[in-house]
């Protein structure tokens, strides 16, 4: 975030890169590192596994967890473990929906008084 406001100050010319670097605490060399190789290659592996997650998760209308997703992705060649599938999720804001188990609601075994059929 820092590296960021450096950057768009550096290009409106408003101030030097070393006085903003040591008004904001952070090294020189880190920020020109950054400003060079903006991505890891984790990043962009994570970008690339996010949209196979996206397609899978909206696939599966919404109800695939990261273990049916991993079992998707393994079909497609790539091996994911589901811990990662789970973090790309959140960080994507993807929940899956809960089957909610069925409750059965009516309870025959009392001793009340059945009201009689009047509708037959």
């Amino acid at each position: 975030m820092k590296y960021a406001w450096i950057k768009a100050q550096q290009n409106q010319h408003a101030f030097n890169v070393n006085g903003m670097c040591e008004m904001l605490g952070v090294m020189r060399s880190g920020y020109y590192a950054w400003k060079n190789n903006p991505q890891s290659t984790r990043d962009k592996e994570d970008i690339r596994l996010g949209e196979l997650i996206k397609k899978s998760f909206y696939e599966g209308r919404h109800t695939y967890g990261r273990k049916r997703i991993q079992d998707d992705l393994k079909d497609w060649g790539e091996k994911v473990s589901k811990r990662r599938i789970g973090k790309l999720m959140a960080k994507l804001g993807l929940w899956c929906k809960t089957r909610k188990k069925f409750k059965a609601t009516t309870n025959s075994k009392h001793n009340e008084k059945i009201s009689p059929n009047i509708l037959n």
